[in-house]
């Protein structure tokens, strides 16, 4: 679910950089509900998918240390391609910002504080959607990683990813605050 509000927000940062006029005045008129709506369907297909197509039953068999043999195939199947779907959304749009961005710079053009920071968040989502949750991924579905003998590596790098994301995101989000120093009275 997290990965696919992701894309929809690099969506909305190219939008908002591109056509920013436009996107802060029709933005006020579009409703949240929808976004939130999609998100947290893409959660619910999850368990469908698993439980109610693929046939997932638990206990599971005895024996079984791996995800691989604890979830059907169908389903390793079903979660490749929608990773592969919203991860190269996420890239691409973070991509045409980034050029967006780098334009900008190139023009010498001054971006707000409050446009900044988004796009800053954005472009940290993308990285590390394409070089801890992407690439780990694709190695591993093509045979070049074998989690059979390493583990369970790729979601190990995700979780690599998202903590670095997180301290990025705290050092974009800390205010900077001075303090003056009394005068002291003597």
């Amino acid at each position: 679910m997290r990965s696919f509000l992701a894309a929809i927000i690099a969506i909305e940062r190219v939008i908002a950089s591109f056509i920013p006029l436009h996107f802060y005045s029709y933005r006020k008129r579009i409703s949240n509900i929808p976004i939130i709506a999609f998100v947290v369907s893409t959660g619910l297909a999850c368990d469908v998918v698993l439980f109610g197509i693929c046939g997932m039953k638990l206990p599971l068999d005895p024996g079984c240390m791996s995800i691989n043999c604890a979830i059907p195939s169908g389903y390793q199947n079903y979660t490749f391609i929608t990773r592969m779907f919203y991860s190269s959304i996420n890239i691409l749009f973070s991509g045409i910002l980034c050029v967006k961005l780098l334009s900008m710079s190139l023009q010498r053009t001054c971006v707000p504080v409050d446009l900044r920071k988004p796009n800053l968040l954005s472009l940290t989502d993308g990285l590390s959607t394409l070089s801890f949750d992407l690439i780990p991924s694709l190695l591993s579905s093509y045979g070049i990683i074998d989690s059979k003998s390493l583990g369970p590596v790729v979601g190990v790098l995700r979780q690599i990813g998202r903590g670095v994301e997180a301290a990025v995101m705290v050092k974009l989000m800390k205010k900077t605050t001075t303090v003056q120093p009394s005068k002291t009275e003597e």
